[in-house]
């Protein structure tokens, strides 16, 4: 005789917070640099259908343990679609995607976990770089300085002969301009992408407007020829 054997319960996922006491950044610099470059990083990535920028939400990387989460300021995440906004990031949602890209702006609070604790972790779980931006002088010299993950290991990327630390995940290079970063690509002599990616829109407007413009003329034409058509004196 068969014995019916209860399915036990499934385990009860735990609430992972979306937010914290803490402010979202302690500076307005902070915000500053940290909104601009998840700005000019969507709008440069915009034709990606599989690359997700954010910054400062949550990444949940074990699931079950709610303790288990950093809030990078900007995460570059490859594998994962960008719509939408994301109140926390939580991996195995999405396949077990992790950042390819981290990015820390250090502050009076954080510089000394941003520089230590934080840089052994993303080093743990294999974020192939990571870059640390002192905008206020806190300690870091140089101010920008990026970790390339190398046979589980971060090696300092070197610099150029401008200050500059290439990203090969990003395909740019990152610069320091004051308090602030850019981000150029390798092939425009120095110039920041957010003024390749202004120039580029400013043509699309333009061809845009000409193509508006073209259609209205034909619209025009074709009313003229209505009105003629009408006006014109009947046939004997």
């Amino acid at each position: 005789m068969s014995r019916i054997v209860p399915v036990p319960p499934a385990p009860t996922e735990p609430h992972y917070p979306d937010t914290d006491p803490e402010p979202m950044a302690e500076t307005p610099v902070h915000i500053l640099v940290m909104m601009d470059l998840i700005l000019v990083l969507r709008e440069y990535f915009r034709a990606f259908a599989d690359v997700c920028v954010i910054g400062n939400v949550f990444w949940y990387y074990e699931r079950g343990n709610v303790k288990a989460r950093r809030a990078p300021d900007l995460m570059v995440i490859r594998g994962v679609d960008p719509a939408g906004e994301r109140h926390a990031y939580k991996e195995w949602q999405h396949n077990g995607a992790r950042p390819c890209f981290l990015l820390e702006i250090l502050s009076e609070e954080t510089y000394k976990e941003d520089m230590g604790e934080k840089r052994l972790l993303y080093e743990r779980l294999g974020v192939r770089e990571y870059f640390l931006f002192d905008p206020e002088g806190l300690g870091l010299e140089p101010p920008l300085v990026g970790y390339r993950l190398r046979n589980g290991v971060y090696k300092l990327i070197p610099a150029a002969a401008d200050g500059s630390v290439l990203s090969k995940e990003l395909g740019l290079r990152v610069l320091t301009e004051g308090d602030r970063l850019a981000l150029v690509r390798p092939s425009t002599k120095g110039r920041a992408v957010r003024e390749v990616e202004k120039e580029r829109r400013a043509k699309e407007r333009a061809v845009r407007e000409a193509e508006k413009d073209r259609r209205a003329r034909e619209e025009l034409t074709k009313e003229v020829e209505r009105l003629r058509a009408l006006l014109a004196p009947p046939k004997p």
